[in-house]
């Protein structure tokens, strides 16, 4: 960095470093300089650090922690451009943002910082005097690039791993890399979890297989796991729900809708999915006329997954084919339907079919309210 600063007054020097990292760059075919892309957070694991610290380290397949950590590596680097550019920030009570990304070969480390003073009329009152009052963490996140991969599935063939320390001070990253006791106790452990975990799959980088790991130096257990519950567990989900539906000429009827859903891979708290989509309900008139309704959906949208299989908060599109089934007739129509979740129980929705004949007395408009599984 000092090499950088000395040489910023040679444009032919600038010129020459700005190469040298572009090539860098281009030869690992990164796509993600200072954090993961959502498709690459699969693996998550939490631990805690002292002072209330916290390390969070994402990553996409399990072999791509290697076959031993890296966190020692890893908090010496942030801790010398802690070092670096702590001078550069304005004041102390400031949320302050450093982030970097470390080559495969560790020769150009390129760095990012930001600092947020939007806590600067926070004070506090102590004997007669004021005190500047920080209640905002810190971060520190580290995109190390590990190598290439010859078949890449999310991560266009360069394989990263993100460290992201949350501190009370940036100050203390500098205090974990001088006392390396912490993390060689939480390496140590994780680095035996997984090679348990790798035992009990055969194929470590299968796309269904997920790992979190937590650490807590104070708990009975100190690194707990919670693996994913296989394909189906994590891919496969069921919404049920059950309720009544208003629709064209005032009736009212039972309804019931069921879907069977693909989750698409995502960290958010609401999840994207593709499903296939079930709706029924029906009617008895004064005449003793029965009729029903069946629609087969095509669905997307967001959800809120849960154990046991089962999605709720449901928001979605869902287009396909109704039938109207009465006497001894069936009736086809286009059906286009929206749900929204109001929350982990009530949903309701809204729809319309047509068949698109002129005159024709089949379609109808409807709006239904519902309880989930």
């Amino acid at each position: 960095m000092c090499l950088c600063l000395f040489m910023a007054g040679s444009r032919h020097s600038q010129a020459q470093i700005a190469e040298d990292f572009n090539a860098a760059l281009s030869k690992e075919r990164t796509t993600q300089l200072f954090q993961l892309n959502t498709d690459q957070y699969n693996n998550h694991f939490d631990f805690k650090l002292p002072n209330d610290g916290k390390l969070y380290i994402d990553f996409l397949r399990l072999s791509d922690w290697g076959e031993k950590n890296q966190l020692k590596q890893i908090t010496d680097i942030a801790a010398d451009q802690v070092k670096f550019l702590k001078d550069s920030f304005s004041s102390s009570y400031s949320t302050k943002l450093i982030e970097i990304n470390v080559p495969i070969d560790n020769k150009i480390i390129a760095f990012n910082y930001n600092e947020a003073l939007t806590g600067k009329k926070q004070m506090a009152y102590k004997d007669g005097s004021y005190f500047q009052l920080k209640i905002a963490f810190d971060t520190i996140r580290v995109i190390k690039n590990v190598r290439i991969r010859e078949k890449p599935r999310a991560d266009s063939g360069l394989v990263q791993v993100q460290y992201t320390f949350v501190l009370k001070d940036i100050s203390d990253m500098i205090a974990l890399s001088e006392d390396p006791n912490v993390l060689s106790r939480i390496g140590d452990l994780a680095d035996e979890t997984i090679d348990k975990q790798r035992r009990h799959w055969p194929r470590q980088d299968a796309s269904h297989h997920t790992l979190t790991m937590t650490y807590d130096p104070e708990a009975k257990e100190q690194m707990t796991i919670n693996e994913n519950e296989g394909f189906f567990g994590k891919r496969i989900r069921i919404f049920m729900g059950i309720g009544a539906i208003i629709y064209s000429n005032n009736a009212i009827s039972p309804f019931f809708d069921e879907s069977i859903a693909f989750m698409l891979h995502t960290r958010s708290r609401m999840q994207r999915y593709v499903g296939f989509n079930l709706t029924g309900f029906g009617y008895i008139n004064n005449s003793t006329l029965r009729k029903s309704y069946v629609s087969y959906n095509l669905e997307y949208g967001l959800c809120k997954p849960q154990p046991y299989g089962f999605i709720q908060q449901r928001t979605s599109v869902a287009l396909g084919l109704m039938t109207i089934l009465y006497q001894d007739s069936t009736r086809y129509l286009f059906h286009m339907g929206f749900n929204f979740g109001f929350n982990s129980f009530l949903s309701s929705g809204f729809g319309f079919a047509a068949d698109f004949k002129k005159d024709s007395k089949e379609g109808l408009l409807y709006v239904n309210f519902k309880f989930n599984l």
